[in-house]
């Protein structure tokens, strides 16, 4: 079962970079560029051959839960990046940064960029609801954060 489902995890991130994403096949210590608004996915999966019940399940939500979200953001202009790494660095408008996940001894993380610069850094999985609940006030997108009181988060 555990196998199954590292390469369920596996399978849904090619396919997420196929149909909606950037390729992003960053080499390490080299520096991915980001147009924001964007969202950096990223995810480790250590390369064990037997995964705690714990990573796994982990593994599994953050595939799932960020197809949801890249379904309902990506039309409206929020751009997506998965890394497969542990440590990413970035830039965006004359900047840089990076994410550690080693750092906060995580498997997943997310990195939120506002055009105006903004950066915030989420260390655990976020539902795709949390996804959508964070980007709109991040972003600065008061329509969509509007449209989304308004409506229930399935009809968004």
């Amino acid at each position: 079962m555990k196998v199954l489902s590292v390469k369920y995890f596996l399978m849904v991130i090619i396919l997420v970079n196929i149909m909606f994403l950037s390729k992003v096949e960053a080499e390490e210590n080299s520096i991915l560029t980001v147009e924001p608004p964007a969202i950096i996915a990223v995810a480790y999966n250590p390369k064990v051959d037997a995964l705690s019940n714990e990573v796994e399940t982990t593994l599994d939500d953050f595939s799932f839960h960020l197809s949801s979200a890249i379904q309902k953001l990506k039309p409206i202009g929020v751009n997506f990046y998965i890394v497969e790494k542990q440590k990413v660095f970035f830039k965006f408008l004359n900047k840089t940064d990076s994410i550690d996940l080693a750092q906060k001894k995580a498997f997943v993380g997310y990195v939120f960029i506002s055009s105006k610069g903004k950066v915030l850094k989420r260390f655990h999985v976020l539902t795709d609801i949390e996804i959508l609940e964070i980007a709109p006030k991040h972003f600065d997108l008061k329509e969509i954060e509007q449209k989304w009181r308004r409506t229930s988060w399935r009809e968004f």
